[in-house]
C-alpha cells in the first residue's frame, strides 16, 4: 500500500512525497531503513492519473533496493530521492525502438555480422528475436531493441547507488529454445530516431544479470538490477541508451535446437504504447553524499 502525502509538478514529470507499507508493516527507506517518507520523482510527458501514480509508485517500491522493514524508521525523516525515467514516444529524443536484419537466410555469424535492413520508432511492441529460415541451420530474422532515458535530472552532484531498468511484456516463444535475454549498450546514430545502421551500434558488455525468456512475467514487468557498468552507463547531464539482445546475440553463438521457421523471442512494449503502465523505465535511486567532517591537526 502507498501513502501519497504530497504531489507537486516538477520540470518535466511530478514529485511524491510517500510513505509505503506491506501488509500492515511500513517499509523503510534508505541503506538503514531508516526514512520514513521518500521522495519520488517521475519524469514523463504523459498526464497520470492518481490510479497511474499509485500503480507506478508500487513498481518503483517494488524494484527498490535501498529498503528494510519497520524497525528503525525514524518519524518524520525525508530520504534522498528516487527517480523514473522513460523513453519519449515516437521519432523523438531520447527514442526507443527496434532494428533488424530480416528478408535473408543466412547462418547465424553471418546475419549477426550483417548490415540491419528495417527499423522503427513508433511501434507499440517488437522484440529481440531469433527466426529460423526453411533451410537447414540457416536464419531469416535477427532483431535488437534500443531504449533511451534523460536522466539529466539527476543532480551531478548526486551519487547512483543502485538502477533498474524494466520491461513490460504479454508473450515469448521458444520455437528454437530457451536463451537470456541481456542488457546491454546501445549508442544509436541520432538520439530521436532507429535507423537500419543502428543494427551495429549495440555492444557486448552485460550491464545486468541475463533473464531467461521463459522467466520474462508476460503480462507485467521484468526487472533487470544494474551492475557496476549498466550504472556508469547513466548520464547525469543528458540521454542514455540501453540495448537489449538474446544471449546467443551478444555471445556470437547459436546454442539452441534449429527447427524450420522456429522462433524465439520476448515481446516488451514501447513507449508508444497508450499511457505509461507498460512504457520501459528506468528506476534510479540518488543522492547526495554525505558530508564527513575532518578534524586537521596543525
Amino acid at each position: 500500500m502507498i501513502e501519497v502525502l504530497q504531489t507537486k509538478q516538477i520540470p518535466g514529470g511530478i514529485q511524491v512525497l510517500a510513505r509505503a507499507f506491506k501488509g500492515d508493516k511500513q517499509i523503510g527507506f534508505g541503506k538503514d531503513g531508516t526514512v520514513d517518507i521518500e521522495k519520488f520523482n517521475i519524469y514523463t510527458s504523459s498526464k497520470l492519473s492518481k490510479k497511474a501514480i499509485l500503480e507506478s509508485l508500487e513498481h518503483i517500491v517494488g524494484v527498490k533496493k535501498e529498503k528494510g522493514d519497520d524497525s528503525n524508521i525514524i518519524k518524520g525523516k525525508k530520504g534522498s530521492t528516487t527517480s523514473t525515467f522513460f523513453p519519449a514516444a515516437g521519432t523523438n529524443a531520447p527514442v526507443d525502438g527496434f532494428v533488424r536484419r530480416s528478408g535473408v537466410n543466412e547462418t547465424f555469424s553471418t546475419i549477426r555480422a550483417g548490415a540491419g535492413n528495417g527499423a522503427g520508432d513508433s511501434s507499440t511492441q517488437f522484440g529481440p528475436a531469433l527466426n529460423a529460415s526453411a533451410t537447414t541451420d540457416q536464419f531469416e530474422e535477427m532483431n535488437r531493441n534500443g531504449f533511451g532515458f534523460d536522466t539529466s535530472p539527476i543532480d551531478i552532484a548526486d551519487i547512483v547507488s543502485s538502477a533498474t531498468i524494466s520491461f513490460h511484456s504479454d508473450s515469448n516463444l521458444t520455437g528454437l529454445g530457451d536463451t537470456d535475454i541481456d542488457v546491454v549498450l546501445f549508442t544509436p546514430a541520432s538520439e530521436s530516431a532507429i535507423a537500419t545502421g543502428d543494427f551495429v551500434n549495440f555492444g557486448t558488455t552485460r550491464f545486468a544479470t541475463g533473464i531467461a525468456v521463459t522467466a520474462w512475467n508476460n503480462g507485467s514487468y521484468t526487472d533487470y538490477t544494474l551492475n557496476a557498468s549498466g550504472l556508469a552507463n547513466i548520464s547525469q547531464t543528458g540521454n542514455d541508451f540501453f540495448g537489449l539482445r538474446t544471449k546467443w546475440d551478444v555471445d556470437n553463438s547459436f546454442t539452441g535446437t534449429w527447427s524450420s521457421s522456429a522462433v524465439t523471442r520476448v515481446n516488451p512494449f514501447f513507449a508508444d504504447e497508450a499511457g505509461t503502465a507498460k512504457d520501459p523505465k528506468l528506476v534510479v535511486e540518488h543522492g547526495a553524499l554525505a558530508f564527513i567532517p575532518q578534524i586537521i591537526i596543525i
